[in-house]
């Protein structure tokens, strides 16, 4: 892990009055709101001309422009960096050499982008590196043109838990279904970001320089429906393990319709999987009511019954996010699991429901 000090230089910035208003200015909510419902009225439209199209293209019908990007490595020492780019005037790059920022690196680079983010005439910088780890971690942070460097107003400066200076938001590539992309609507300059789940998809609009808490966003729930073709073995071309004759796979496909094997239909006290033999333990009861092993990597989403030749096994079903579902069978006996199968449902789309709402906590401030 390389962690990254550039050009030792830290000036505290105070702003100004004039400085303050245009902050203050630039989140009034009307412009937002507008670009929220243009944002909400083309997606409708792309999801009802091209219901399987992927919405990460959303970004694509909302460039972003004027900006100038280049990449840095973080060994690099102020006498060996030069002006990467004739598109950098050479005002921008000698504020880019009086500004200090940190990210954690693990291939050594950060990704750095000019772009005025504030409609203030000046071009502002905004900073991406990836930080691997466990959950495969990327990180975006931006920094505002004052004076003659580049600031950071979204954090205290001087926090050194911070993985990159100026925090907007961060990407988990392992653990969960996220991305950011930045576009440009009515004028003014967002990072798209988006968290995929189970059965809702969320889109925020990211404001640079705004660290309120309500943001404006766009979710689109979802209904899943599954049938013959849903049930595939978990490693392609082999063979279901365990095997599924015609009438056991029939009810397993009815236990994934059913909803009240959901954990977001469940009521307080999860009723019974599969059938509890007489003369079990109050203690091994518990095991024919709920079976999650689970990971980090997925989402839990179902418990529901599995019958193999009038057997009832357990089966956790889990979703990568969004991203299909695996089913891992075990018996309520023993606990021992018995095989997996990887699971494809297709989603529906219930609604699409817009407003301000409170930011998720892996956005980090």
């Amino acid at each position: 892990m390389n962690r990254v000090l550039l050009f030792p230089i830290l000036i505290f910035f105070i702003a100004s009055p004039l400085f303050a208003a245009q902050l203050r200015s630039q989140h009034d909510v009307e412009p937002d709101n507008s670009a929220l419902t243009l944002l909400h009225n083309t997606m409708a439209e792309m999801l009802q001309n091209e219901p399987r199209q992927g919405l990460e293209k959303i970004a694509d019908k909302f460039p972003l422009t004027n900006y100038t990007e280049f990449t840095i490595n973080t060994e690099a020492s102020i006498k060996t960096i030069k002006k990467p780019s004739t598109k950098i005037s050479n005002d921008e790059w000698q504020a880019f050499i009086n500004t200090t920022f940190s990210a954690d690196s693990e291939n050594g680079e950060v990704n750095c982008k000019l772009v005025d983010l504030d409609g203030d005439g000046e071009r502002d910088l905004i900073i991406s590196n990836y930080s691997g780890g466990t959950g495969l971690f990327s990180y975006t942070g931006v920094l505002k043109r004052v004076g003659n460097k580049f600031v950071d107003i979204n954090n205290n400066a001087e926090n050194d838990t911070q993985v990159i200076t100026g925090a907007l938001y961060s990407e988990n590539g392992r653990g969960a279904n996220q991305w950011g992309q930045w576009v440009r609507i009515n004028e003014r300059v967002y990072a798209l970001w988006f968290n995929g789940e189970y059965d809702e998809d969320t889109f925020y609009l990211l404001r640079p320089f705004n660290t309120n808490n309500k943001i404006p966003g766009i979710t689109i729930y979802y209904q899943y429906e599954y049938d013959n073709s849903s049930i595939e073995p978990q490693d392609e071309g082999e063979q279901l393990n365990p095997a599924l004759n015609d009438h056991d796979k029939n009810q397993l496909i009815k236990s994934l319709n059913t909803k009240k094997y959901y954990f977001n239909k469940q009521k307080e006290e999860q009723e019974t999987i599969c059938p509890i033999p007489a003369g079990t333990s109050s203690e091994d009861a518990a095991n024919y009511r709920t079976e999650i092993a689970g990971s980090y990597v997925t989402q839990p989403v179902a418990v529901i019954p599995v019958w193999l030749n009038g057997t009832c096994f357990i089966g956790s079903v889990e979703s990568y996010f969004g991203r299909g579902e695996l089913m891992t069978i075990s018996s309520p006996k023993d606990l021992n699991i018995i095989g997996t199968y990887s699971i494809t449902g297709l989603r529906h789309i219930k609604s699409i429901k817009s407003g301000w709402k409170s930011r998720e906590e892996n956005i980090p401030l």
